[in-house]
């Protein structure tokens, strides 16, 4: 239902001549008789109610829809955002664990070179042997830089992610590791949220198309109102009450533009479709994708633990 209130005062007058009024020519009527200022008054109150009225149910069911497709797209950002996040932390952890083993692998070549600089003196071990034991020990030196500069490059992707700065975070995120887990693709309940959020829109864009093609259709509603009227001859508060109740029927023929509206509406329905078959399939191969990431961190682990 739709309330309106009005309320008007005003002076006027009023001239035959402006009404398209004429009189037989005689003497009475030689010079038009026009009515001087006099005061109007009126006040009302209005109410309206559509019975039957597809635009609006229409148009209402695609605003709501709207809404819910918008909620969608926000939950699918955060599923993006934690993904992204969730991928640099296992990178991060995975960095951790690569410079843990080339630390592992520069002290043992330091012991080796220990023990050949040993077997040198004792006589039981050359000067070539020693020479291949240094060479061994700088470049576990080197491959230990390395690791350690992956291993901080991926912390620093994982606070880009997060939106996170500062020491003291790098800090915390150094003492990550990848714990391994049972959880598969196939554990999750619905679809991705990307999907989601696509098939939303979707219905948002057929829904849009809909309302407007409603507006051919015929409207039919209630109307009553009551107020107050005063006019010629009378004085404030002299007025009388006045009201009416009626139904009425709209129906639009023609509408200008919107048939290009309607036109440009199943155009975004129909990229929108299209959009909803590409988050299909993209997500299939980021499941894909997914899986083999999984399987190869699962075998580094069992490999890092021989």
């Amino acid at each position: 239902p739709t309330l309106k209130a009005s309320a008007a005062d005003m002076e006027r007058s009023y001239n035959f001549l402006t009404g398209g009024l004429s009189f037989p020519s005689s003497p009475a009527f030689t010079v038009p008789m026009p009515i001087p200022w006099y005061n109007i008054q009126d006040a009302r109150l209005t109410v309206q109610a559509p019975l039957l009225s597809p635009v609006a149910w229409k148009a209402r069911s695609a605003a709501e829809q709207g809404v819910r497709a918008r909620g969608a797209e926000r939950e699918a950002t955060g599923e993006d955002a934690s993904m992204r996040g969730g991928l640099a932390w296992v990178e991060l952890a995975k960095a951790q664990m690569l410079e843990r083993d080339r630390e592992e692998a520069l002290q043992l070549a330091r012991d080796l070179e220990t023990m050949a600089n040993d077997q040198k003196s004792s006589g039981s071990a050359t000067g070539l042997d020693v020479l291949r034991a240094q060479s061994q020990v700088v470049a576990s030196q080197r491959a230990l830089s390395q690791a350690r500069q992956a291993r901080e490059h991926a912390a620093i992707e994982l606070l880009r992610d997060l939106g996170l700065g500062g020491g003291d975070t790098l800090v915390a995120a150094g003492v990550l590791s990848l714990e391994p887990t049972n959880m598969t693709p196939e554990a999750s309940p619905r679809a991705p949220a990307r999907v989601r959020a696509a098939n939303q829109v979707m219905d948002a864009a057929r829904l849009e198309a809909e309302a407007i093609k409603a507006k051919f259709l015929p409207t039919l509603g209630v109307e009553a109102d009551y107020g107050y009227s005063a006019g010629l001859g009378q004085s404030y508060g002299d007025g009388v009450r006045t009201g009416q109740v009626g139904i009425f029927a709209q129906w639009q023929i023609w509408g200008g533009g919107d048939e290009a509206k309607l036109a440009q509406a199943r155009e975004r329905q129909r990229q929108a479709t299209i959009a909803s078959s590409e988050a299909v399939r993209q997500s299939a191969l980021d499941l894909d994708q997914a899986r083999a990431m999984v399987g190869r961190s699962r075998e580094q682990i069992g490999r890092a633990h021989v």
